[in-house]
């Protein structure tokens, strides 16, 4: 979905810097360029545990939810779609074509997504569940048909 349908790198970077804030440290250029590739919830693991060794799991969830609300209103604000993309979508759509939108972001930022691209695209959508171990799950909105 990331990087296909919609670009939320900006708005990933904003959260990760405001979090940074909230917690009284800040990010730097060298540190995002680290984390491509790497899940935010390992991101702000690895941050929090550099800080403090100690750092309880429960302080680590809390950091991610707030990392989560934040993204998710940056989302609902302003959803930056990539060119061509939902103009493809409506023409597969238009010609009978099941589509299917299969995703590492977890399911409440992708219900922000899909409320302002359009829910009644896709025949299936899949997406990331965290456990705490943050290893992905794999879990299904039934299709709509």
């Amino acid at each position: 979905m990331d990087g296909t349908i919609v670009s939320t790198e900006r708005q990933g970077h904003e959260a990760r810097t405001a979090l940074a804030a909230h917690l009284g440290g800040t990010i730097t250029m060298p540190s995002c360029e680290q984390a491509v590739g790497v899940s935010d919830y390992q991101i702000i693991r690895r941050a929090l545990t550099d800080r403090n060794p100690l750092v309880t799991t429960a302080e680590i969830d809390d950091a991610f939810s707030w990392f989560t609300d934040y993204t998710a209103k940056l989302l609902t604000e302003k959803l930056e779609t990539l060119p061509g993309a939902l103009e493809l979508i409506e023409q597969l759509h238009s010609a009978g074509i099941a589509l299917g939108l299969v995703t590492t972001t977890r399911q409440g930022l992708v219900s922000i997504v899909l409320n302002q691209i359009g829910r009644d695209y896709w025949d299936t959508v899949v997406w990331r569940r965290r456990r705490r171990s943050d290893q992905a799950t794999p879990a299904a909105l039934p299709a709509r048909r």
